[in-house]
């Protein structure tokens, strides 16, 4: 599972967001995190912002998959159930929920 990242610019950050995204790693080993680049493949994107603004930019990332933007360390049980649900999803029941055309 391929999972891409977006950090917001880290301006007004409250915790330590690289710490969050570490977590996630370990918690999720079979889960690869990379940062979002427009010509790769994901599974999912997971946007990491500093504060409750969210200002990371979204606009450019696909409509046709996941995403969950985390905003507070508080937010990291509900990154680890989106992950879970992913990991644990077929490719059916997330392409059924996501609209997403089956490709062979």
């Amino acid at each position: 599972m391929k999972i891409a990242l977006r950090y917001c610019g880290g301006c007004n950050s409250r915790y330590d967001r690289g710490a969050f995204v570490c977590g996630l790693e370990a918690a999720f080993p079979s889960v690869t995190l990379r940062p979002y680049a427009p010509q790769e493949p994901f599974d999912a994107v997971l946007i990491i912002c500093g504060c409750l603004s969210q200002c990371a930019q979204q606009k450019d990332l696909p409509e046709n998959i996941p995403r969950f933007v985390a905003a507070l360390p508080a937010d990291y049980d509900r990154a680890a159930a989106f992950l879970n649900a992913l990991c644990t999803s077929t490719f059916e029941q997330r392409s059924e929920q996501y609209g997403l055309a089956q490709t062979l």
